[in-house]
């Protein structure tokens, strides 16, 4: 009996190594605080009314994959600054594969790492849209956060962010292993099944 269970528990183990199949990271930003101004543009009658703002950038990237095994996807990312978006394309209906810098429509990523770990990031966002969204935006690079940033519509009423703040702020980076259901099950299943028949011989 115990020669049975000393070889089924290795084996059930062998299948659980292949339950964590790849890796997710996560990067998440806190900015230093903007010197920024927050436009509310008024069309009847055609008015800016100007506000300082008091808030800083926050953003999130998460990755799936890794930079060692050459299969890192851009999975999601974020950016706002007191509730304004920069997101003028949301991401993403498919992972998006990359290296250390991902291009899309409207945002560029770029990785920063050290000995081969991602420590950070900057985020490129550019938009013209008539009528929607229109910023040129550059967050967590040398220079800190710089923000321009507004909205439009065809009423001429909308709003804008306008600022920088000289320093970048701070990214922490986690990572952990993805789980796969089915090797998981796989591995419980015949690790059970081995325990069911020591069972039955120590029974008899």
């Amino acid at each position: 009996m115990n020669k049975l269970f000393k070889l089924i528990v290795p084996i059930a183990f062998m299948l659980g190594s292949g339950v964590a199949t790849a890796q997710v990271t996560t990067l998440t930003y806190e900015g230093n605080p903007l010197d920024a101004t927050f436009v509310t543009y008024m069309s009847d009658p055609p008015t800016e009314v100007t506000t300082p703002f008091n808030g800083s950038v926050i953003a999130s990237i998460t990755l799936d994959g890794s930079l060692s095994s050459n299969d890192l996807a851009l999975v999601s990312y974020d950016a706002s600054a007191g509730g304004f978006s920069f997101d003028a394309v949301p991401c993403c209906n498919t992972p998006i594969p990359g290296d250390t810098a991902f291009v899309i429509p409207g945002v560029t990523i770029y990785l920063a790492t050290t000995n081969g770990a991602i420590t950070g990031a900057t985020l490129d966002f550019y938009s013209y849209q008539t009528y929607g969204l229109r910023e040129t935006v550059s967050i967590g690079g040398p220079s800190g956060d710089n923000i321009a940033a507004e909205t439009s519509n065809p009423f001429g009423t909308g709003t804008g962010l306008y600022g920088s703040n000289g320093s970048p702020g701070v990214w922490t980076v986690a990572s952990a292993p993805e789980i796969n259901p089915s090797s998981s099950a796989t591995a419980l299943t015949l690790l059970l099944g081995g325990l069911a028949i020591v069972r039955r011989r120590n029974l008899r």
